[in-house]
């Protein structure tokens, strides 16, 4: 087999086959907590990072499509970082891929769904753990990171006293959802791979 031959097939090896849901804690109808959110910055103590992850584990190993969260901004710079990060001793670790929100998050406390279409479609292993982890861009944004309806998964917070691993006991953690590519020839679970927008695809499998 010549060299090109061979790296044909290992390209089409990778090529999407349609796209499922990895994770979503959202309810029926996209629907979360309007009325319940974590705190992310803090406008009044710039010190305080409160910067919040949420673990999740694909059960099959995709390339990231996109991440879709509700956030509102409450005060201060309305500019905030969306993150998949790495897993590094049970809490987030490298940042995998980025997303800059800049004056789109909205300035109302029920807040708004936002999807941050990946552009560096990264390997998303299955049987591995990831973070979402929502920050501020700057020490003066305040906002808030809505809550889902029903979710008492694995969840981390960074203060100025770095990280800090907590499993959810009382209320519920950060409304997202995470889709992925499977990828060519791999398995895929009945009525999940669709050709829809993120919201349209939630919609479907709930």
């Amino acid at each position: 087999m010549s060299k090109l031959v061979a790296v044909l097939l290992t390209l089409m090896s990778w090529a999407s086959a349609g796209s499922i849901i990895v994770f979503s804690n959202f309810g029926p109808g996209n629907t979360y907590k309007r009325s319940s959110a974590w705190g992310i910055g803090n406008s009044a103590d710039p010190s305080s990072l409160n910067i919040y992850g949420a673990a999740f584990t694909p059960s099959q190993t995709v390339t990231l499509n996109s991440i879709t969260l509700a956030l509102n901004h409450q005060t201060g710079a309305n500019q905030f970082v969306v993150s998949l990060n790495a897993e590094s001793g049970n809490l987030p670790g490298a940042v995998v891929e980025s997303f800059a929100l800049n004056n789109v998050v909205r300035s109302v406390y029920s807040g708004s769904i936002l999807t941050e279409t990946s552009a560096l479609r990264p390997l998303l292993n299955a049987g591995a753990r990831y973070w979402i982890v929502v920050s501020p861009a700057v020490p003066t944004s305040g906002g808030g990171w809505l809550s889902a309806l029903n979710d008492q998964g694995r969840w981390a917070v960074e203060t100025t006293r770095g990280w800090s691993a907590v499993t959810l006991r009382s209320g519920n953690r950060g409304v997202f959802a995470v889709i992925g590519d499977l990828l060519s020839g791999v398995g895929r679970s009945p009525g999940y791979v669709v050709a829809h927008p993120p919201l349209a695809l939630l919609d479907k499998v709930k």
